[in-house]
């Protein structure tokens, strides 16, 4: 059955109210009705593994309900990326919560868009709608601020899943040719809107795997003159974010960690990056995503959605 056939979950709209005066649009997916609410422990993993879990999930073998999972998507984009995702984990009896970045979707813009600023606002975010806490799962540049928030308020983070996380060890990323990648970016924005191709470049990054309904939403909402907006100004803090990690390390996260990469020669410094970085934390997992694509949410939902039951499955044993 195709995305476009399938029942979707129940979801809710609304806004979290931030002191500064901002509103961050927050969609919250409920589980299907009748849907499993406990996972079992999958059998121990090593760090830095090429090939991935079972492909079967695991069947329900403890009391614990299963926690709220809260998605933090890549550089300039909104909560639209998740969509798939959040269907599969519905099913699997989680509930979902995804929001639009200031300046994303529809969430009002925001002038201030450093790193910290964004892990304000996601902290908001997980303290309204999980405060007990939650999964937290990051793309792209999420997967830092998932980090850092991890670091910042380890109690409200249960386990992390880190999907073709950005990374402050690669060093392509930092430094001089960082700034002309930004430039580049800047430039690249710009050409898209003026000939409006935006549109044709985000459906076939994946977002045309999307149900009709929602592709119509990318076509109107992440092309947006406020969107693009939001994009430049995270692009401009992103490279400097890096350099600043890189220079003061974050402290490792105690809780189970998935790392799911797109998939990529093992020789290459991307994958090196990370397997040294997993190798580093006391409960890791990574593995390779069967796409090499960055959009691996849109392209591979499926696997996103394992990671995450796997995440649950290590945190419960």
């Amino acid at each position: 059955m195709s995305a476009k056939q399938v029942n979707w979950p129940r979801s809710k709209h609304s806004y979290v109210d931030l002191s500064d005066g901002r509103r961050l649009h927050v969609v919250e997916h409920l589980p299907f009705s009748g849907a499993a609410a406990t996972t079992t422990a999958p059998a121990a993993a090593t760090p830095a593994s090429l090939a991935p879990p079972a492909t079967t999930a695991p069947a329900a073998a403890t009391s614990e309900a299963k926690p709220p999972v809260v998605f933090e998507s890549g550089l300039g984009l909104s909560r639209l990326l998740w969509a798939n995702v959040t269907h599969l984990l519905a099913k699997a009896g989680y509930r979902t919560i995804s929001y639009d970045r200031s300046g994303l979707g529809r969430s009002p813009a925001a002038t201030e868009r450093s790193l910290e600023a964004l892990v304000a606002d996601l902290e908001q975010v997980v303290r309204a709608y999980a405060p007990q806490g939650a999964i937290i799962v990051g793309h792209s540049y999420g997967g830092i601020m998932a980090r850092l928030l991890t670091a910042r308020q380890p109690q409200l983070v249960k386990a992390l899943v880190l999907v073709d996380p950005s990374s402050e060890f690669v060093g392509a990323q930092i430094g001089p040719l960082g700034k002309r990648l930004e430039a580049l970016f800047d430039s690249a924005i710009t050409f898209s809107r003026d000939l409006k191709l935006l549109p044709i470049f985000l459906m076939a990054a994946g977002y045309k795997h999307l149900p009709a309904r929602l592709q119509q939403k990318v076509r109107v909402e992440d092309v947006s003159d406020a969107a693009l907006k939001a994009r430049r100004q995270e692009n401009k803090g992103y490279y400097p974010a890096l350099a600043k990690l890189r220079e003061q390390p974050l402290p490792h996260p105690q809780v189970p960690v998935e790392i799911l990469l797109a998939s990529s020669s093992p020789e290459s410094e991307w994958f090196k990056a990370h397997s040294e970085y997993a190798s580093k934390l006391p409960d890791a997992h990574l593995w390779q995503a069967s796409t090499s694509s960055h959009m691996v949410p849109l392209l591979r939902p499926q696997e996103v959605a394992l990671a995450v039951k796997q995440a649950d499955a290590r945190r419960s044993a």
